[in-house]
């Protein structure tokens, strides 16, 4: 009797780090989607890759209005930067929880990167 084996493929680059050439490393995360948790606490969802090619989670800015609550997600990267270095092309879902001074209540919520509205955020009421 064979076995059947399988093997996942790890894609690597070195162009992936920097992006195409020439263009800066981004510094912000898009918000994939937003879940409400409580009346004054979010749960932010973004996207990140690999930590030594692609940064991490630096700092969340909260810039809080009368309709709108704009979230930014700021990027750190390690130093020194290394434009050769083989990046693993993959991502992972993280989340950071927000909390707001006030009740999200009826205000939407925008993504500081892109400054589109996210979809309203479901879950732990209002």
């Amino acid at each position: 009797m064979r076995k059947l084996v399988t093997a996942g493929l790890l894609v690597l680059s070195s162009a992936a780090c920097a992006g195409a050439a020439g263009t800066a490393r981004p510094k912000l995360f898009q918000i994939d989607h937003v879940k409400q948790l409580g009346p004054r606490t979010l749960e932010v969802y973004y996207a990140q890759g690999y930590v030594p090619c692609y940064g991490k989670l630096g700092h969340v800015a909260v810039k809080a209005g009368k309709q709108t609550v704009t979230i930014t997600l700021h990027r750190t990267y390690p130093e020194p930067y290394d434009p050769h270095r083989m990046c693993a092309q993959f991502q992972a879902v993280k989340s950071v929880k927000v909390d707001l001074h006030h009740p999200l209540g009826t205000r939407t919520v925008i993504d500081g990167a892109t400054g589109k509205s996210e979809p309203a955020p479901g879950g732990g009421g209002t």
